[in-house]
């Protein structure tokens, strides 16, 4: 019997939103969203695995080394009790050519592969349309979380589900 998980963005779901165009560089701008906690230890309760597939521009844009962002990455984990089963990251900026970068599904067949997931049984949860557009290519139900800077984003995608807060996301299991 095959796996299911939640597929979820970083930025705007684990931590709080910036707006579009800035990037966390730091783990002193890491802020935890509200909910985050309760949600991943419902998900886990009702077996899901937890696997954060994020882009990380800042990497390729020269804004944030390597190294840095595996240590903003190893004091999410610890903060969130090692809820967190894998974090995969495209380090590219649009344009590089890489598959990794959502709203391809370099990084989510990779997961898939790894922990024998059913996307069918599984929910990609995000904040934007390409996280909305990676959840229906890979065949898992998406959830758009909404935040203050991606009004515009929701227009342009059609989620499965729409959320106001990460609680309303617990529901849904």
């Amino acid at each position: 019997m095959k796996n299911k998980a939640l597929f979820l963005d970083r930025d705007g779901i684990i931590c709080e939103a910036l707006p579009r165009g800035e990037y966390l560089v730091c783990w002193d701008e890491f802020k935890l969203m509200d909910g985050v906690t309760e949600l991943f230890q419902a998900a886990k309760e009702k077996g899901y695995k937890l696997l954060v597939i994020t882009n990380q521009a800042q990497i390729a844009k020269g804004l944030m080394k390597i190294e840095t962002l595996y240590e903003v990455h190893e004091k999410m984990r610890e903060l969130l009790h090692g809820l967190i089963d894998e974090i995969y990251f495209c380090p590219h900026k649009e344009g590089d050519g890489c598959e990794c970068r959502k709203p391809k599904l370099g990084l989510v067949c990779r997961a898939i592969e790894e922990f024998d997931i059913d996307p069918a049984q599984s929910f990609f949860v995000g904040d934007s349309d390409k996280d909305a557009r990676t959840g229906k290519a890979m065949g898992a139900k998406t959830v758009f979380v909404k935040n203050r800077y991606n009004a515009e984003e929701l227009k342009r995608c059609d989620p499965d589900f729409v959320c106001d807060t990460l609680a309303e996301m617990r529901k849904l299991l």
